[in-house]
């Protein structure tokens, strides 16, 4: 079974799951991305294979984040809008290749991760 095969298959697995799975190579250029993926960023099936994943989650460095390191970053919409988004990341070879498997979770409620950026401010500010 080849990959694309087995990861379109596993988003059978967990039907009701808001993470959305993006294989990219080593110079960062998908190669798949889930359905929930094209939901999130607001394209159509397969638009984004052969795109730069830059074009969805801008300054993200794969080779800087650590293995299954959760990240708060942001994403890109299709209509230019940003949005709040935790990404994971985890590497391997394959035929001498190296990919990247990222999981994303879209932020659903942005109150509490601007509550969450506050916090040490106000925890500052109370110090002072």
């Amino acid at each position: 079974m080849d990959l694309n095969k087995h990861l379109e298959m596993k988003k059978g697995i967990s039907p009701g799951s808001s993470d959305a799975t993006i294989l990219v190579n080593e110079s960062g250029v998908i190669s798949f991305a889930d359905q929930q993926v094209y939901e999130n960023f607001g394209y159509e099936h397969h638009e984004l294979n052969g795109k730069k994943l830059l074009n969805l989650i801008p300054g993200v460095n794969l080779q800087s984040s650590g293995e299954g390191e959760i990240i708060h970053h942001f994403g890109i919409h299709r209509d230019c809008h940003a949005f709040s988004l935790f990404f994971r990341v985890n590497s391997f070879q394959l035929a001498k290749e190296l990919y990247y498997l990222i999981v994303v979770h879209k932020v659903k409620d942005q109150s509490r991760i601007n509550q969450q950026q506050t916090y040490p401010i106000n925890e500052l500010v109370d110090l002072i």
